[in-house]
């Protein structure tokens, strides 16, 4: 009897387990790192965005992105945004443009009216390298 309940016990713990990584597996191991980013884009913008999602970019899925989006490879590109086309990045989503003035670098690739806003974080450190406006997303974002 007492071997069958530590047996139960721990079959719950394993699942359990299972249960509260699920999510995060799901989204893959890449997009977990980006987590870290969301307090530190959070802090940029305040609290009237809506969160929208998160995504790990790499050089080459920024270039490709930008390119269909833009249908031209990007204009000049900001200093603050150069090291997306050199390293990793995580990039977090919000639907809305930020209230209150931001004082990190803005771009805006595009005109018209912006309706997201996109914080680019190095993933490594969490410092945020600037904050993207657009009119609409050129990626897929993981949600929670």
């Amino acid at each position: 009897m007492r071997r069958a309940s530590l047996l139960l016990a721990l079959g719950l713990l394993v699942l359990g387990g299972a249960g509260c990584t699920s999510v995060r597996n799901g989204l893959g191991p890449r997009v977990g790192i980006c987590f870290n980013a969301l307090p530190a884009a959070r802090r940029v913008v305040g609290r009237s965005p809506h969160f929208d999602g998160v995504r790990y970019v790499t050089p080459r899925m920024v270039a490709i992105a930008l390119a269909r989006e833009l249908h031209r490879f990007p204009p000049e590109v900001p200093d603050a945004f150069s090291d997306v086309f050199r390293r990793p990045e995580c990039l977090v989503a919000f639907r809305g443009a930020p209230v209150r003035p931001l004082r990190q670098q803005v771009w805006r690739p595009e005109g018209g009216q912006p309706r997201f806003t996109i914080v680019v974080v190095h993933q490594a450190n969490q410092q945020v390298l600037g904050v993207v406006l657009l009119p609409r997303l050129p990626l897929s974002f993981a949600q929670l």
